[in-house]
């Protein structure tokens, strides 16, 4: 989908796991996360951004691993060969979501 193009879907909340429905019915799936590293021996992951087409346009949820979450299901999507992760500066979000 080009930006140009793009829509949002309605405002609605969705798990994680439909999160991951969605994104294997799309073949694809965006992630980026937020995280603090200063004066920390490890980074703290602080929010996990994700994109997903779904009827209607693109789905952006917000999850907040502080607070905790299910991240089984997007795991299993992330290790999905037949889904395509597209990840934001992705060398430091790997290696902390691998850890996580």
């Amino acid at each position: 989908m080009k930006p140009t193009e793009a829509r949002n879907a309605p405002v609605a909340t969705l798990t994680p796991a439909e999160i991951a429905e969605a994104a294997r019915a799309a073949g694809r799936f965006g992630i980026d996360t937020e995280f603090v590293s200063e004066s920390r021996y490890r980074a703290l992951l602080g929010l996990v951004q994700v994109v997903v087409e779904v009827e209607g346009g693109q789905h952006i949820e917000l999850l907040d691993p502080i607070e905790g979450f299910d991240h089984e299901p997007l795991a299993a999507v992330w290790a999905d060969p037949d889904v395509e992760v597209v990840i934001h500066s992705g060398g430091q979000d790997v290696a902390i979501l691998r850890r996580a």
